[in-house]
């Protein structure tokens, strides 16, 4: 009996021995796919803890007390939407070209919007690499983007046909839950001109008209999309053509600074001639 057995088995036909055999090879990428958590479609060992990174944002605004400002904040968070238990504290810079641009010195870094509403730490280097760090920690929870961590006095002292360049980076956000856990941000390029309060990259007599046009509230103080459609006074751009001690505000003597320079009554970097 056995030896007719072991000659059906011989003599069955190779296709139902190696079908099994087939079946059986072809499951162990799912089985070891899963384990790992690698298999396409797994959700095993996909859960991330904290997002992937951080959208930085930068706007131009005037601030509660009428000072130029850029500022740097979080628009919102890649991978997961939230930052577990909330933000809890974030390392940022601002480079520049110390010879165009300036962070006011000292206290340039003011505080953003609660619970970052203090003045940040806060290292400013107006040299020719110009660089600024500023950084801060709250014990706040659930605080959750959007949210401006803080803004920039930002001083412009270079001439009119100079356009200045300040990149913002926000190089670490923690969580509170994953305190441990780096986020990383992106980086923002901001690019200015003195004196061009209408931010079309040209100073002409537009600029003085904007700056008065301003103040007779004629005319918003913002920022334009890149492009247009020049519908705003440039409050960084517009404020910086006269240089006011404390921070730049947008008045008078901006629109008479820049109306000289085309007259030729002050020389390209606002200077008396």
């Amino acid at each position: 009996m056995l030896l007719d057995k072991m000659k059906g088995i011989k003599n069955t036909p190779a296709l139902l021995v190696i079908l099994p055999l087939i079946g059986l090879l072809s499951s162990i990428p799912f089985l070891l796919g899963a384990q790992s958590g690698n298999w396409e479609g797994s959700n095993v060992g996909d859960a991330q803890t904290v997002p992937t990174s951080a959208v930085t944002e930068s706007i131009v605004i005037l601030d509660t007390d009428n000072i130029a400002v850029a500022t740097t904040g979080i628009l919102e968070f890649l991978g997961l939407t939230t930052a577990p238990g909330g933000i809890l504290s974030y390392d940022a810079e601002a480079t520049y070209d110390g010879n165009l641009i300036n962070i006011l010195d000292p206290n340039g870094v003011r505080g953003g919007d609660v619970p970052f509403d203090a003045a940040p730490t806060q290292n400013i280097d107006n040299s020719t690499t110009g660089i600024t760090t500023f950084t801060d920690t709250t014990a706040t929870t659930s605080t959750q983007p959007p949210i401006t961590l803080a803004k920039l006095v930002v001083v412009l002292v270079g001439c009119k046909n100079q356009p200045a360049t300040l990149t913002v980076t926000i190089n670490d956000v923690r969580s509170v839950d994953f305190p441990a856990e780096s986020i990383p941000g992106d980086t923002v390029v901001k690019t200015f001109l003195r004196g061009d309060a209408r931010a079309d990259g040209n100073v002409n007599v537009a600029d003085a008209l904007f700056v008065a046009q301003y103040l007779a509230q004629l005319r918003s103080i913002g920022e334009d999309p890149v492009g247009g459609p020049y519908a705003l006074t440039h409050p960084i751009n517009g404020g910086s053509a006269k240089d006011d001690v404390g921070g730049n505000k947008v008045n008078v003597a901006d629109a008479l600074f820049i109306a000289q320079v085309l007259a030729v009554l002050r020389d390209e970097c606002y200077i008396l001639t």
